[in-house]
C-alpha cells in the first residue's frame, strides 16, 4: 500500500509528463491494435480450399451430444449428481486456469522479498494492491535511475493455476491484453512476463485462440476477430464440457451415453481430448469452415485443427507444452501391452490434483500396470540397491521421466514424457539448480514444418 506522500509525489511526477508521454503510449497502443486487426489471422484457412464435411453432423457413434445443435449447460448443472468429482476437479490445475483477480488477491505476496519492485529493460515494475483492486505499475527511468513517466494497468483476471505461476489480463474497448508482469511460483518472485521486450511493454494483445486452452469458452465478436463481447467469458476455468462435450442431452435424460466419457473412446479419440490443448505445435490452424470452439470430444481433432510441428525427433525437443510430441516418441506409448494402449489418462486422472509430495507414490503403480514382471514388459533391470541409491523411494519417474528446466518459459520446469529406458542425455547434462537439468533450445531437422496429423488425412485431401 502506498503512503499519502508517496502517492502525491507519484501523481505530481506523472502529471508533469502525462500529456506527451500519454500521447506516445496511446498512439503505440492504437497502432498495435490496428496492426493486429489488419494482419490476416492464423485462424483463417484458405478460402480456395473446400472445407471437409462437418464430422459433428456425419457422426454415427454412440454419443449423440457431439451434434452441433446440442447446447452447453455450464458446470453448475453438473454439481447435483457429480459434486464430489466437481470439488476435486476445482483443485486441479485445469479447474483453476482462469480466475477473477479478486479471488486471488489474498493468496499472493507483494513484499520486497518477492522481487517487488524489480527493474528490467530500463524500467521499474511494481505490483500495487489497493483493497480489492490490483495494479501493475511501470515507470521509465532516466540515467540516474529516477522515474520520468509511468503507466498503471489495472489487472482484472489471472491466467494459470499457480502451479508454475500466473499471468494477468486487462480489458480495453473489448480487447484483452496481457500485462508485462508475471508471478513465478517456483522462484516465488515477480518478473517480466515471458516474451516481453522493449517494444511490447504497454500490454500484449491476447486473441481468442490464445485463450482456447486457458479459458472455458470466450464470446468473440463475429464481425471483429479477437474482440470480445460482454461478459467475455462463458465460464472461466476449463469446465466439464470441454472434455465431456455439451451436457444438454445428459441433463435431460441422465443416460450415460448422452455424454462423452473419454475413457470409453478408442485410443486416438481418447487422446484427442487432451491434445486439443496439450499439443501446442509451432502453430495451430483451423481447417476451412471451422470455428474456434467447434471441436467436440469424441471426434477426430484433425477434422478441426491442423497442428504444425517441426520435423524433428531428437533428444533436445524440450518445449514447455510439448508432452504430446514427446509421448509419440515413447515405446511405452506406441506399443500396446496385452492389448492395452497407453494414453494420457492411463497415468493422469483429470479430476484429481497430484501435488509434488504425491508424485512418486502416485505414479509408480501406474508404471507397474505394465512393468510388473507378469506381462510382456518386464520389471526394471537395475538392481534394487542401485535404484535406491539413485532414488530412495524407488521412483520410476525420477529415472525415466526426469524433470528439466524448459528453455522457452523462464523460471519453470517440466517433465520428460519420452519415458526413455536409459536417459543418458539427462544423466550427462550438467546439474542445474534444485537438481533440475537445464535443457537448451531444440535442434531442428532443417526446420521442416509438417502437420502432426499428416498420416490421418485421406488421400487427396485438398488441405
Amino acid at each position: 500500500m502506498l503512503s499519502t506522500s508517496s502517492t502525491r509525489k507519484w501523481t505530481n511526477l506523472r502529471n508533469r509528463a502525462f500529456l506527451p508521454a500519454g500521447l506516445v503510449l496511446l498512439s503505440a497502443l492504437a497502432l498495435a491494435v490496428l496492426f493486429r486487426l489488419l494482419t490476416p489471422s492464423i485462424r483463417l484457412a484458405s478460402s480456395s480450399s473446400p472445407g471437409p464435411s462437418d464430422s459433428r453432423r456425419a457422426y454415427e457413434g454412440p454419443y449423440p451430444n457431439v451434434a452441433p445443435h446440442v447446447r452447453y449447460v455450464g458446470d453448475a448443472r453438473c454439481l447435483g449428481c457429480h459434486n464430489d468429482i466437481a470439488q476435486s476437479y476445482a483443485r486441479h490445475p485445469m479447474g483453476r486456469s482462469l480466475v477473477p483477480i479478486e479471488a486471488l488477491l489474498d493468496q499472493q505476496r507483494y513484499t520486497s522479498d518477492t522481487q517487488n519492485p524489480f527493474t528490467s529493460l530500463g524500467r521499474r515494475f511494481e505490483v500495487v494492491r489497493h483493497g480489492k483492486r490490483l495494479w501493475h505499475r511501470q515507470a521509465v527511468l532516466d540515467g540516474s535511475g529516477k522515474p520520468v513517466v509511468g503507466l498503471d494497468l489495472e489487472v482484472q483476471w489471472a491466467v494459470g493455476s499457480g502451479a508454475k505461476g500466473y499471468s494477468y489480463l486487462f480489458e480495453r474497448g473489448g480487447y484483452l491484453f496481457q500485462t508485462p508482469i508475471s508471478w513465478f511460483t517456483q522462484q516465488q518472485c515477480w518478473d517480466l512476463s515471458p516474451g516481453f521486450g522493449p517494444n511490447v511493454l504497454t500490454g500484449r494483445l491476447v486473441g481468442a485462440s490464445c485463450l482456447y486452452c486457458h479459458a472455458n469458452r470466450v464470446l468473440e465478436d463475429p464481425e471483429q476477430p479477437n474482440r470480445f463481447v460482454p461478459p467475455i467469458f462463458d465460464g472461466l476455468a476449463i469446465g466439464c464440457e470441454r472434455c465431456h462435450g455439451p451436457g444438454e442431452r445428459h441433463i435431460d435424460s441422465a443416460d450415460r451415453w448422452d455424454i462423452v466419457n473419454p475413457a470409453r473412446l478408442p485410443p486416438p479419440l481418447r487422446d484427442a481430448v487432451c491434445e486439443q490443448c496439450h499439443l501446442e505445435g509451432e502453430a495451430r490452424v483451423l481447417r476451412a469452415g471451422r470455428q474456434l470452439f467447434d471441436y467436440r470430444p469424441g471426434l477426430p481433432l484433425h477434422d478441426f485443427w491442423a497442428v504444425v510441428v517441426q520435423g524433428r525427433h531428437n533428444d533436445k525437443d524440450a518445449k514447455a507444452v510439448n508432452h504430446v510430441e514427446q509421448m509419440y516418441q515413447s515405446k511405452c506409448f506406441t506399443k500396446a501391452v496385452d492389448g492395452v494402449k497407453l494414453g494420457c489418462i492411463t497415468c493422469h486422472d483429470p479430476h484429481v490434483p497430484i501435488g509434488p509430495d504425491q508424485r512418486q507414490t502416485y505414479y509408480r503403480p501406474k508404471c507397474l500396470l505394465c512393468h510388473d514382471g507378469t506381462k510382456e514388459a518386464s520389471v526394471c533391470s537395475e538392481p534394487l540397491l542401485r535404484r535406491k541409491q539413485v532414488s530412495p523411494p524407488d521412483s520410476c519417474i525420477n529415472c525415466h521421466m526426469p524433470r528439466y528446466r524448459s528453455w522457452d518459459v523462464a523460471h519453470t520446469a517440466t517433465t520428460d514424457h519420452r519415458i526413455l529406458r536409459r536417459p543418458e542425455g539427462h544423466d550427462a547434462a550438467p546439474p542445474g539448480k534444485n537438481g533440475i537439468a537445464p535443457v537448451g533450445p531444440p535442434q531442428l531437422d532443417n526446420a521442416i514444418l509438417v502437420d502432426f496429423y499428416r498420416d490421418r488425412f485421406p488421400e487427396g485431401d485438398p488441405q
